[in-house]
């Protein structure tokens, strides 16, 4: 699930970008073109405590270069104003639509790997940080040969809204397990990401989750589909947040009867890996289509209707923040009027004064009781917040047949198992294929995670926390294979 801190932080680099203003060059004006200067680059964007944005520049000439951002599933954005001070200064800018993002650096030499860096500042508006590119590795024919699994770019269309979406399909290499019972097929699963538009390594600052996760399993022998969420990357349609989770379920129905049609793949062994919001959208799919999904895994999957989890998310990390149980209690005051209004057409007409008045009787200034009332009033009406609040998980998993696996992280302040594992636990009760498993230290993301705080995402080291991965395995083998 991604939360605000995230969005926000990203949002310079949405996809709205403008010609870039007039950026005074004088004094950068290109000279002797470096040769090693064309070929793909690959670094990160540091901003400090808002977090890290990782990044791909590919210098085409003289004056044209355009960049990649995998987080935001932005790609090929053409840079301004390139140029070079020989021999060893870069200069580029990214117009946005909050303004021109600049960079200026410079080359060096890594006196340890002997690898040619960029490193410089970044600014735009009053957001400063720094950046450094290295060379990109691109692999070779000989690389890739040597890899336990072969990934392709693939394609898959929901009939049902008409909509085509990108992905890569990675198969592996090695000999199958049971191959008398499966006929030379592999098991297959599908990667469903969390809240929000996400590309299909579901990257968040370093930690390309779904990459990392796929690796794993394809390598052991199970297939796997990742793709880019709706208007994101390589797939059509519009910002997710402008449909519900059930209108996402349909791009998921889809990838599984993809998935079912290929020669490589056992269409009696496929299986749905949804996190955060894609933990409810996994047993809708599997209720959907019974007769394709053969099993389910919840990573940290949501038990109890979305006002509920927000309204935790928001106290958790408020006081691990270190705000007063008086603020939490009138910020959640102000959250249940908000909710309310959803499904009462009469309080709906009258929230912008009804959150405004109580706004103001909390202690709010009277311009930031109105910006609070705006920003309610937009965020309830976007389609996917109207249904996450109300919609309410238990009655689907109590209707699933299938196994379920269901995995939390102590430390996960954004869907708490305190709150959610109950409820689903108690869900799950009547399906004797259902298991369990809370892992100790583990954030949302599943990383070792002192406090949970989303604010840590940016510091913590871009992996999975001890164990995870070979427990996901272990469950998977036993319904697999």
């Amino acid at each position: 699930m991604r939360i605000c801190f995230l969005i926000f932080l990203f949002v310079f680099f949405k996809l709205t970008f403008i010609q870039a203003q007039n950026i005074d060059t004088k004094n950068v004006d290109a000279q002797t073109f470096p040769k090693n200067m064309f070929r793909q680059w690959q670094g990160v964007i540091d901003l400090k405590t808002q977090g890290k944005l990782k990044m791909f520049v590919e210098f085409l000439n003289e004056n044209s270069a355009k960049m990649d951002i995998p987080q935001q599933g932005a790609k090929s954005l053409k840079l301004q104003n390139v140029s070079f001070k020989a021999p060893d200064s870069v200069f580029f800018t990214l117009g946005a639509s909050i303004g021109v993002a600049v960079f200026k650096g410079k080359t060096e030499k890594n006196t340890q790997t002997q690898l040619t860096e960029i490193k410089g500042s970044f600014t735009q508006n009053q957001i400063i940080g720094s950046f450094f590119l290295v060379h990109r590795k691109i692999l070779t024919e000989i690389d890739l040969e040597k890899l336990p699994y072969t990934e392709k770019n693939v394609f898959f269309t929901n009939e049902t809204d008409n909509i085509k979406l990108g992905g890569t399909l990675a198969l592996p290499k090695n000999e199958l397990k049971n191959t008398s019972k499966n006929k030379g097929k592999f098991p297959a699963v599908i990667l469903v990401s969390g809240s929000g538009g996400q590309a299909r390594d579901c990257e968040i600052n370093d930690f390309a989750m779904f990459k990392v996760l796929s690796d794993y399993l394809v390598e052991r022998g199970i297939a796997v589909l990742r793709y880019d969420d709706r208007g994101t990357g390589e797939s059509k349609g519009n910002n997710v947040m402008l449909y519900t989770t059930k209108e996402l379920a349909k791009d998921v129905e889809s990838g599984v009867k993809f998935l079912s049609q290929q020669e490589n793949v056992d269409a009696q062994k496929i299986g749905i890996i949804g996190h955060s919001e894609g933990g409810i959208i996994a047993p809708l799919v599997a209720e959907s289509l019974p007769d394709l999904v053969a099993f389910v895994v919840l990573l940290g999957g949501t038990g109890v209707n979305g006002f509920e989890v927000l309204n935790e998310q928001k106290a958790l990390i408020a006081r691990v923040n270190g705000t007063s149980e008086k603020e939490i209690e009138e910020e959640k005051r102000l959250s249940k009027i908000a909710f309310e209004s959803i499904k009462d057409k009469e309080k709906a007409k009258k929230l912008f004064t009804i959150l405004y008045e109580e706004a103001k009787k909390g202690g709010m200034t009277d311009q930031k009781s109105k910006e609070y009332a705006q920003i309610s009033i937009q965020s309830l009406s976007l389609p996917w917040i109207k249904f996450f609040m109300q919609y309410e998980p238990a009655p689907t998993l109590e209707r699933l047949k299938c196994p379920v696996f269901a995995v939390f992280g102590e430390k996960d302040l954004q869907v708490s198992p305190t709150q959610n594992l109950p409820a689903m636990q108690k869900a799950l009760k009547k399906n004797k294929k259902a298991k369990f498993y809370t892992f100790k230290k583990a954030n949302h993301l599943f990383q070792f995670s002192k406090t949970g705080n989303p604010e840590e995402y940016s510091n913590l080291k871009p992996e999975y926390i001890e164990g995870f991965l070979p427990k996901i395995y272990d469950w998977l083998e036993g319904v697999c294979f």
